[in-house]
C-alpha cells in the first residue's frame, strides 16, 4: 500500500488536507470520492518501509521539522503586512503556507490556517503548534484577537521576538571564540596523549630512557584513555541523559538555576539580562492593552532567574493593595533605580509600556556591554592556557631526549 498526501473540499466548501492508504491514485482518488470530498490534489508521500524504500526512509529521518525563531517572526510579519492590508486571516495563512521559503513555515502556517477553520482563535491555534510560539506572544494575540487590533499586536509580538532573538545571538557570538580556543586545546591534548606520546614512549623504553614525571603522566592518563574509550563514550552518553532527566525535576532545576546565575563574572551579566527580558516583556504586554496584573505575572514567568521572579510576585501583592507599580518595584530592591525612575515617570505621564520597553533595551545593552568586557578579561587567559598545555606537551618530549642525551655523553 502507497501513502498519498492530499487536499481536499468537502460538500459544505471546507477545505482539508491529509493522508490515506492505497494500492494506486485511482484507488486514492476514489477513496476520497467515497468520503463525498472532491480532491484538489492527491500526490504520493512516501510508502511502507521496505528494503527498497529504506534509504528514503533513512534520509527522511534527517530532514528538519521544526522552525526557527527567524522563520517564526518571518511568519509573524507576512502575516501582519497581509492583515493591515486588508486581507482576511484565512486568506493571509493560506498564501503564507504555499510561499514560505521553508517546509517547516509552510507547515506551521497550514496548521494555523486548518485550525483557525475549525474554530479555533489565532493564538489557540498557536499554541497548539508545539515549540514554535513563546507564550507572551500567544497571550498577545489573545487580546488582540478579542479587541480587533490584530496587526499592531502582531507588529509588537515581533518586536519582542527580534529583541529576545538578539540577545541570543550577541551571546553566542561572543561565546565562539572562548569555545573555539577551549575545544582547540581539547583535541590536541587528547590526540597527544592518545596517538603521538605512545610512539615517542616506546622509543624511548626502547632506549632505556627513563622518563619524568609529566611524560609518564600523560602516558598514563593516554594509555586509560585508549583503552576505556567505549565505557567513557558510554557513561558520558547515560550522564547526559542523567542530566537531561533530572533538570526536568523542579528542585535540581532551581538547584541548577540558582548556581548558574551565581557563576563569578558571568552571574551578574546573566542576572541584567533576565531583568531585560521581564522588563521587555512587562513593556510589549501592556503595549498590546493586556491588563496590568496579566502582565506583571508573565514578566515574572519569563525572568527564569528565581530572585527576580520572587520580586515581581511581591510587586503584584503590593500593587493589588493599591501601591505604584514604581513604589513596588522599589521596595523590592530587585530592579535598578534607573528602571524604577523610568516606571514611575510612565505611570505619570500615561507612557509606562513604551518606557518599559526603554529601560529593558537600556538593561539588555549595558548586559552586552558587560558581557563584552568579561569575555576581553578572559581571552588571554585563555591563551595562557593553552600555551601552557602546548608547553607541558612539548616539555614531555623534550625532557627525555635531554636525558638521551645525557646519557649518550
Amino acid at each position: 500500500m502507497i501513502s498519498y498526501q492530499y487536499e481536499a473540499v468537502d460538500r459544505s466548501g471546507k477545505r482539508m488536507k491529509g493522508a490515506i492508504q492505497a494500492p494506486n491514485l485511482s484507488a486514492a482518488e476514489a477513496k476520497l470520492d467515497a468520503q463525498r470530498l472532491t480532491p484538489l490534489y492527491v500526490v504520493e508521500g512516501g510508502s511502507e518501509l521496505t528494503v527498497e524504500n529504506l534509504s528514503q526512509q533513512q534520509f527522511s529521518f534527517y530532514k528538519r521539522t521544526k522552525a526557527s525563531p527567524d522563520e517564526i517572526i518571518d511568519i509573524l510579519r507576512s502575516l501582519a503586512v497581509m492583515i493591515k492590508s486588508g486581507v482576511n486571516l484565512i486568506e493571509s495563512l493560506d498564501t503564507i503556507s504555499q510561499h514560505a521559503t521553508s517546509e517547516p513555515a509552510k507547515q506551521i502556517a497550514a496548521q494555523l490556517r486548518q485550525s483557525i477553520l475549525d474554530g479555533q482563535s489565532i493564538d489557540l491555534a498557536m499554541r497548539n503548534v508545539p515549540d514554535a510560539f513563546p507564550d507572551v506572544v500567544c497571550e498577545m494575540l489573545a487580546v488582540a484577537d478579542e479587541g480587533g487590533n490584530l496587526a499592531k499586536s502582531i507588529y509588537g509580538a515581533i518586536h519582542f521576538m527580534e529583541q529576545q532573538q538578539k540577545t541570543k545571538t550577541s551571546i553566542k557570538s561572543a561565546l565562539v571564540y572562548p569555545a573555539v580556543l577551549m575545544g582547540v586545546s581539547v583535541v590536541t591534548l587528547l590526540l597527544f596523549m592518545i596517538v603521538i606520546l605512545p610512539t615517542f614512549g616506546k622509543t624511548f623504553e626502547g632506549l632505556n630512557v627513563k622518563l619524568p614525571a609529566i611524560t609518564q603522566i600523560l602516558l598514563t592518563t593516554g594509555e586509560f584513555l585508549k583503552s576505556n574509550i567505549t565505557s567513557l563514550i558510554f557513561g558520558l552518553v547515560m550522564l547526559t541523559i542523567g542530566a537531561k532527566y533530572a533538570l526536568r525535576l523542579p528542585k535540581v532545576k532551581a538547584f541548577v538555576n540558582t548556581a548558574t546565575y551565581r557563576i563569578p563574572m558571568f552571574g551578574k551579566v546573566l542576572q541584567e539580562l533576565a531583568l531585560a527580558r521581564s522588563v521587555q516583556t512587562f513593556g510589549s504586554l501592556l503595549e498590546t492593552n493586556i491588563p496590568v496584573m496579566m502582565a506583571i505575572q508573565f514578566a515574572g514567568r519569563v525572568a527564569g532567574y528565581h530572585p527576580l521572579t520572587q520580586a515581581y510576585s511581591a510587586v503584584e501583592s503590593r500593587v493589588e493593595n493599591g501601591d505604584t507599580i514604581a513604589d513596588s518595584m522599589a521596595k523590592t530592591k530587585a530592579f535598578p533605580a534607573m528602571t524604577v525612575q523610568l516606571v514611575s515617570v510612565g505611570e505619570k505621564s500615561g507612557q509606562l509600556a513604551p518606557l518599559l520597553i526603554t529601560a529593558g533595551e537600556q538593561s539588555q545593552e549595558s548586559a552586552e556591554r558587560k558581557m563584552k568586557a568579561v569575555l576581553s578579561l578572559l581571552e588571554p587567559m585563555f591563551i595562557l592556557v593553552m600555551g601552557a598545555i602546548v608547553g607541558a606537551l612539548v616539555l614531555s618530549i623534550l625532557m627525555p631526549l635531554f636525558s638521551l642525551n645525557q646519557s649518550i655523553k
